[in-house]
């Protein structure tokens, strides 16, 4: 049945999943920098399941499959693999309204402020191996609590030195109206950020498919960008 969604105004535009994770004290929106590619955790292989939930890009045994639940009994259900000598995350099951977040790291204090080459910078989508989103590339509507319409995604640096947390200017245009911007600290572990939940500025659905450009600025590092069409929604784009 046909509804109105009405969103959130500009000051919500982004939103993170609840982490659960408690290495370093990381968590909340008081979260500290990201862990490094450098770190233990993204350069030890493991050979058997952790007992939390690893890091999507750090390095595994190839054949592993870890089952986790997060946020206690009745909480999200996750599948991490290693197909390929990296850990890739699957939602099995998710318990707020069709919300699912991995526990990984969440918004970061101190983020990176100065100039470094050689960093690659992708825009991918929120689950399985970290690649661009191709040219058109379906991405359905996730629809917070609150009837909020949001677009999943990740970001990846890859490239020596690359920051554990970095300041991300993010814009959108929907059927070619572009919406406003949104600067958020972004953590990244192993140089992969947890799934971004990017509220969008604007009433969405009516027809089955609309147009969206994915942009993000990642200041002293680089930019990249995503075209994909978006479904799911009930009423017409408006911005």
């Amino acid at each position: 049945m046909a509804s109105l969604r009405t969103l959130a105004l500009l000051a919500s535009i982004v939103a993170f999943g609840c982490g659960d994770d408690d290495r370093g004290g990381v968590g909340g929106t008081d979260a500290g920098p990201g862990i490094d590619s450098g770190t233990a955790e993204c350069t030890t292989v493991d050979t058997t399941c952790p007992d939390e939930p690893p890091a999507q890009a750090a390095p595994c045994e190839d054949g592993l499959s870890c089952e986790y639940t997060v946020g206690g009994e009745g909480g999200d259900q996750w599948r991490y693999d290693c197909p390929d000598g990296l850990w890739i995350a699957a939602n099995l099951f998710c318990s707020h309204d069709g919300i699912c977040v991995p526990p990984l790291l969440q918004r970061c204090r101190d983020p990176f402020s100065g100039t470094i080459g050689g960093v690659t910078v992708t825009l991918a989508p929120w689950t399985g191996p970290v690649r661009p989103f191709d040219a058109g590339e379906v991405v359905p509507l996730v629809w917070g609590p609150q009837g909020g319409a949001m677009i999943p995604f990740r970001i990846e640096l890859a490239g020596d030195g690359a920051p554990a947390c970095v300041s991300a200017t993010v814009d959108v245009t929907v059927d070619g109206t572009p919406g406003p911007s949104a600067t958020l600290p972004v953590a990244l572990r192993c140089g992969l950020s947890q799934p971004v939940l990017l509220l969008l500025p604007v009433d969405c659905g009516g027809a089955p498919e609309h147009a969206l450009d994915l942009r993000a600025v990642i200041e002293g590092i680089g930019e990249a960008t995503a075209n994909v069409t978006l479904t799911g929604g009930d009423e017409p784009c408006a911005l």
